[in-house]
């Protein structure tokens, strides 16, 4: 369920509201009767942690990093 924030042109008041598909979005602002507009964000920064992923296990090819992945696998 998507989450869209809007902000009121008339008294700047910013919110979030929780979505399903047949929902209606908001046209007027609760606080002062205002026009809503639809606030659009910036991208989104995502981050991967954990083994599993490129950077962790195949983007090193030092020893120590081998050393460590079979000593890992031997307590298996």
């Amino acid at each position: 369920m998507p989450i869209f924030e809007f902000k009121c042109k008339n008294c700047g008041w910013v919110f979030e509201e929780l979505y399903t598909n047949g929902d209606s979005l908001p046209t007027k602002c609760s606080k002062c009767g205002g026009e809503l507009v639809r606030v659009y964000s910036g991208s989104v920064g995502l981050s991967f942690k954990g083994s599993g992923f490129y950077v962790n296990d195949y983007g090193k090819s030092c020893s120590t990093c081998k050393a460590s992945t079979e000593e890992s696998s031997d307590k298996k």
